[in-house]
């Protein structure tokens, strides 16, 4: 996966992550902390990041018309991304915009795959 497409993929996830507390934050709020036991608790954080995480996978989705869900006459949307960098003196310079998907792989499946791969990586070894 290119460098573009893992900026956007985390930064996703980081949203997932500070809402995904927020959500279960203001769910105990709403039924007291003390009505759930350690391990609800704990559920109820990875329920909220698996909701948030298919929402995700949602809209992402609708950039390549993944079940056909966009008027008849739009096939789908692109992620550009707009790279730039620093000449010597500073200025920032534009380089070649570009999609940031590979050949035609889906914007939901790079989220899967992107969900997978720090799957893996927590796991370990």
């Amino acid at each position: 996966m290119n460098e573009p497409a893992v900026i956007l993929l985390s930064v996703l996830r980081e949203g997932v992550d500070a809402y995904k507390k927020q959500i279960a934050s203001q769910a105990r709020a709403i039924v007291g902390p003390e009505a759930l036991t350690v391990e609800q608790h704990k559920v109820l954080e990875k329920t909220v990041e698996a909701e948030l995480e298919s929402f995700v996978w949602f809209v992402l989705g609708r950039f390549d018309n993944v079940g056909c869900s966009l008027p008849e006459n739009v096939l789908g949307y692109r992620i550009i991304a707009k790279p730039y960098t620093r000449s010597e003196t500073g200025e920032l310079q534009r380089l070649p915009e570009s999609d940031i998907r590979e050949e035609e792989q889906d914007y939901a499946d790079m989220w899967q795959d992107f969900l997978s791969a720090r799957d893996v990586e927590r796991a370990g070894p």
